[in-house]
């Protein structure tokens, strides 16, 4: 099916490692959408004649992120999932609907080895030119994605402490509460045991 105009931006890096889980984001540019359920994201070799059923890795379980402040919505793809993935070789992530409409493309990544894989780096080019581009605009939004969701989890993890604190005042308070409850009872039992007048056999 033709693709359509491009409404979600994703964010990656050029290059990742094979052995490792791959972080990326997408973000809306139009700020009322969000994905839905029938909503993927797949991982193809960049090519001309693109054909939907031979992905590489998808994934469908984009709605259990909550995006962050800054709109970007992470996705993990592990490694086990990318097990087929061929190393220096140029692939694309694409997002797409229930239609296979593509409605986002990222900008070509690389795959290597974290060993020295002649493959992987054919006379040092590749190597060359990953640090010619290290400053790059994609490399800028990937860090900034990264670090928003960071920051994300930061908030969450803050909400939550706050969430426990106030729980465990709110019962340090029942637990004071309790004790002088418990002292009172113990006051009154003293008071009528010493109240009582012994009473002997005869009633005298």
């Amino acid at each position: 099916m033709e693709d359509t105009a491009f409404y979600v931006d994703i964010v990656t890096n050029k290059t990742y490692f094979i052995e490792d889980a791959v972080h990326i984001s997408f973000k809306f540019n139009k700020k009322f959408l969000k994905p839905i359920y029938t909503d993927w994201i797949a991982l193809y070799k960049c090519s001309s004649k693109r054909n939907l059923e031979e992905f590489v890795a998808v994934e469908t379980d984009l709605t259990l992120c909550s995006p962050t402040k800054h709109g970007f919505n992470p996705v993990i793809f592990y490694a086990n999932q990318l097990k087929n993935v061929e190393c220096n070789v140029e692939y694309e992530f694409l997002y797409g609907n229930k239609f296979n409409e593509i409605c986002g493309a990222s900008c070509p990544v690389r795959f290597i080895h974290k060993n020295d894989c002649t493959f992987c780096y054919p006379k040092n080019t590749f190597i060359n030119n990953v640090c010619n581009n290290c400053v790059s605009q994609e490399l800028v939004d990937s860090l900034l994605a990264r670090i928003s969701f960071v920051d994300g989890q930061l908030i969450d993890c803050k909400l939550q402490s706050n969430e426990i604190m106030s729980m465990n005042k709110r019962l340090i308070s029942r637990m004071n509460e309790c004790e002088l409850v418990i002292q009172k009872n113990y006051q009154l039992l003293d008071n009528l045991f010493f109240s009582n007048d012994p009473v002997t056999k005869d009633g005298y």
